[in-house]
Order: structure tokens, then C-alpha cells, then sequence
């Protein structure tokens, strides 16, 4: 009995030693430089932009998979020469067994430091707009095959993915529209996006900072679940929050200069539930630490009492709110408000108070 473990402990052994060999020596013997350039010119071609790809190599580390380091895609023509996103690295992850029989599957992507760039011109054109355009494909047959029932969709397409992620990503937006042009700007953005099975919902969860203008603007957080069952009419089960905000950005970007005068700090949060098409939403922005003066005929001191509450839901291409409250001081405000279409707003706004 001694011999049998002793043997199976030399035996263990000398597989971990092979292990270790093997996560050392494979991607020195696995060369994918010499597909570098043909992986870029293939992504040029599919996304009509130049793409630049640092260097490739096989990573052992953590599972089989691949890492792509020093990722550059240009700028639409015409939005500058700063590229459209860059990112230190791309990570993947790939299934062993599927591997084994000759099947790649992939399991896991996460993407470090992206950086990506987005400008609204003064013409209303978005830099993105050549991306969002599909090009035509002819058709093809196809073999049938079985549609996901509902909750069953996998994460993306026809392939399980059971994690992707983003981590330190920058997100900037040029407004040009507006004068003087705005900056926003999302930084610190961490993404994790799971699902354990197919059956599963998705999860999420991510945070970021919010700078507007060059100014802080607050700390924006989301967590909660997704439904694929239709991948055109995900079900949502999530909540937004925006912490440590101050109120001057936000009034840079939504009242602009004017009367109004908004300064300390505020908090918002955001429930959605319900497929997207219908979404039901319940929104609160908790004004009472804020000071409010417009012009010289009204002031609200900080710790004076100041929110709005508004509840409703999706309604085709517009929205519906049956409940707003707004809370001012001793004022206390109740109405509902119907904007028919987002596209070409025309509100309807009733209010009744004591």
C-alpha cells in the first residue's frame, strides 16, 4: 500500500512538473505573430477601419486562450486624427474540451484600459454611424435549427460566454452641437457582464466616474439581471444609482447658464423592470442637500426639503408617466406627464397642489 502511494505521488508529481513545463513552453512554440497581420487587415475590412493589433500570443496563465496587446481602431474620416478606441490589452479564454475536438468555444473575454472616443459634429453626424450600418448580405440557405426557448438565448449569438469584462475603460464624448462644445466623460469603468448556464439570466454589474465638463459629476453604479429569452425584447430587472454628485456640472449640462443656480451635492437612483419594449421605471432625485436659486425670486436653502419621484413605463416610441411628484420646501406638487414620441417631443404636463 505504501508503494501504490508512493508511486501515485511521484506520478502526480511529474504531471504537475509537465504542466508547468507546458504553460512555459507552449507559447514560445505556439508563434501567433505571423497571423497579426492578417487578423488586423481581416477586422479593417469588416469594421471599414484601420486596425492595429501590438502583438499576439498564446497565454496559459489562468486556462487556455489568447491575449491581444496594444489595440488601436481609427477614427471615422472626418472626426479628427485621435483613434476611436484603443486598449492595452484583450484576453481570452477558451473551453478545454471543445478544444480537444477541434471546436473553439469561447468562455471568457475581458478587455483592459479601453479607451473610446465619440463626437457628435456640429452637422449631427456621430462618429459611430459607419459602424451601425449592416452591411448587405446575400442570402444563403440554412440548415434548421432549434430555436431557444425562452431565458434560454446564450450571451452572445450562437456561442456560450459565460463572462465578459472591462476593466479601468474610459468612455469620451465630444458634443460639437452645443456652444461652447461639451465634454463628457465616463472613467474608472469596470464591466462584468455572467451567466452561469444558458438557462441562466445574465448579470451585471458595473460602476464608473462621471465628469462633465471637466468637473466630477458624480459616481454612476448598476446591478441587476437581463433576460435573453428574445434577443430584440430583453427582460430587465435593474437599478441605477448616481452617488457623489455635485449639482453644478448637472446644470451645466441640462439648464445651461440662465437664472437658475445650483450648487452641493445630490443623489438619484433608477429601478427598471420589465421587457425593454415596456420597460416600467421608477426614478428619484433627492434635491435636499442642494441649495436652488432662481434669480432673485426664489431661494431653497441646503437641508431645506427638495425631490422628484416619477413612475411609468415605455409606451411604443414615446413614454408615459402617470405619477410625478415634486417636493419644493413646503410645496408639494403631484401631476403625470405623457411624451407620445422621443424622437419629436411634444409634452403634456398636469399638476395639481394645495
Amino acid at each position: 500500500m505504501i508503494r501504490v502511494l508512493k508511486w501515485a505521488g511521484l506520478a502526480l508529481a511529474a504531471l504537475m512538473v509537465l504542466m508547468v513545463l507546458a504553460a512555459l513552453l507552449l507559447p514560445s512554440l505556439v508563434n501567433l505573430e505571423r497571423y497579426r497581420a492578417a487578423l488586423a487587415s481581416r477586422l479593417g475590412k469588416a469594421l471599414g477601419r484601420a486596425v492595429t493589433l501590438g502583438s499576439l500570443r498564446v497565454n496559459l496563465w489562468g486556462g487556455i486562450g489568447a491575449e491581444a496587446r496594444g489595440i488601436q481602431i481609427a477614427e471615422a474620416p472626418g472626426f479628427g486624427p485621435e483613434p476611436f478606441v484603443t486598449a492595452d490589452g484583450l484576453r481570452v479564454r477558451v473551453q478545454l474540451l471543445p478544444l480537444l475536438r477541434g471546436q473553439v468555444k469561447v468562455s471568457t473575454v475581458v478587455l483592459e484600459r479601453p479607451r473610446i472616443r465619440l463626437v457628435h459634429s456640429r452637422d449631427g453626424r456621430w462618429s459611430v454611424e459607419d459602424l451601425m450600418k449592416s452591411p448587405p448580405t446575400p442570402p444563403s440557405p440554412k440548415a434548421p435549427t432549434e430555436v431557444p426557448r425562452p431565458g434560454q438565448a446564450p450571451l452572445w449569438g450562437g456561442g456560450f460566454l459565460a463572462q465578459v469584462a472591462v476593466r479601468d475603460g474610459q468612455v469620451t464624448l465630444l458634443d460639437q452641437t452645443r456652444s461652447p462644445g461639451l465634454t463628457l466623460a465616463l472613467t474608472d469603468v469596470d464591466l462584468s457582464l455572467r451567466q452561469a448556464s444558458v438557462t441562466d439570466p445574465l448579470e451585471v454589474r458595473s460602476r464608473a466616474r462621471l465628469g462633465i465638463a471637466g468637473a466630477a459629476a458624480g459616481r454612476l453604479e448598476a446591478a441587476g439581471r437581463v433576460a435573453l429569452g428574445e434577443p430584440e425584447n430583453p427582460s430587465l430587472d435593474l437599478a441605477l444609482s448616481l452617488r457623489e454628485a455635485e449639482a453644478g456640472p448637472w446644470q451645466a449640462l441640462l439648464l445651461g447658464g440662465g437664472a437658475v443656480r445650483l450648487s452641493g451635492p445630490l443623489a438619484g437612483e433608477v429601478k427598471v423592470t420589465g421587457p425593454l419594449a415596456r420597460a416600467a421605471f421608477a426614478a428619484k432625485l433627492d434635491l435636499t442637500p442642494v441649495a436652488v436659486q432662481v434669480g432673485e425670486a426664489f431661494r431653497k436653502a441646503p437641508g431645506e426639503e427638495a425631490s422628484l419621484f416619477v413612475e411609468g413605463r415605455r409606451e411604443d416610441e414615446g413614454v408615459n408617466l402617470p405619477r410625478v411628484t415634486v417636493t419644493l420646501k413646503a410645496l408639494k406638487a403631484e401631476g403625470s406627464l405623457r411624451i407620445p414620441s422621443l424622437r419629436a417631443p411634444q409634452v403634456a404636463f398636469t399638476a395639481t397642489a394645495a
